[in-house]
């Protein structure tokens, strides 16, 4: 870094007038030649060379002025722990322990590095806990136990009517079919299917044996066979009928 003159930048700072020719030291140059500058050769007027240095060292002093003013006031501000830089409008009010800002900081540095490092007992020491009794060591293990978990819970869907059947199942052993949509079904799963109002639809239907089966990711066909000897299942008994269908996923 440089060293800081010890000599200030003045000049004409009296701006004597000359007992020959009684002007001023100093004479601000006229517009133009301000735009203009000195040409070549041109002999500068010393008036305009005063005039130059002189405004040079006023901006000196001023930038000096707001340096030094800029330098107290930082100095003030860090020096300043009694009351968390309160006399510098930065205060610690977020109870966060610390005698200033930076104490704060700290803390908070500590306890966000505690936390991360801490994978044995679920970050118990930093806010986040495992309470809920799923199996893992930490935080990230359990959420992963219960995403499997939830993967694997059956997909039950009540309530549905009105199927399109394929067919009448009019003789022993025929059947008929009917799909409905229910997300997240995938081929390989198996199906269950339970007439909800069995007992109160047409008599054909009521002994119809229910059967299911995954024909498509998320498409489910139910199938009603007929397991009487002379009465046929008919549409209008089948469409009757309020069925629930649950899916268990391999």
């Amino acid at each position: 870094m440089a060293t800081k003159p010890t000599t200030d930048l003045r000049w004409a700072t009296g701006n004597p007038t000359d007992p020959t020719s009684g002007q001023p030291a100093i004479i601000a140059p006229a517009g133009s030649k301000i735009v203009s500058g000195f040409d070549r050769l041109e002999k500068p007027p010393r008036q305009d060379l005063n005039f130059l240095h002189n405004l040079a060292g006023q901006w000196n002093e001023w930038f000096e002025q707001e340096t030094d003013a800029n330098t107290l006031a930082i100095a003030d501000h860090i020096a300043d722990p009694a009351g968390a830089h309160a006399a510098s409008a930065i205060s610690n009010d977020s109870a966060v322990p610390g005698v200033d800002v930076a104490g704060a900081l700290d803390v908070l540095d500590g306890d966000i590095t505690a936390h991360v490092s801490d994978a044995t007992d679920a970050h118990a020491d930093t806010a986040i806990d495992n309470t809920s009794g799923v199996a893992g060591a930490n935080v990230k293990e359990a959420l992963d136990t219960l995403d499997a978990g939830i993967a694997g819970l059956p997909i039950q869907a009540a309530g549905l009517t009105t199927p399109t059947w394929v067919s009448n199942a009019s003789t022993q052993d025929a059947s008929a079919s009917a799909t409905f949509t229910i997300t997240g079904a995938a081929v390989g799963d198996v199906v269950i299917v339970t007439m909800d109002n069995r007992l109160s639809v047409g008599s054909s239907a009521a002994g119809a044996t229910l059967e299911g089966e995954v024909t498509a990711l998320n498409t489910v066909r139910i199938i009603a066979i007929n397991a009487s000897n002379t009465s046929p299942i008919t549409f209008g008994d089948l469409n009757s009928g309020v069925y629930t269908v649950t899916v268990f996923p391999v």
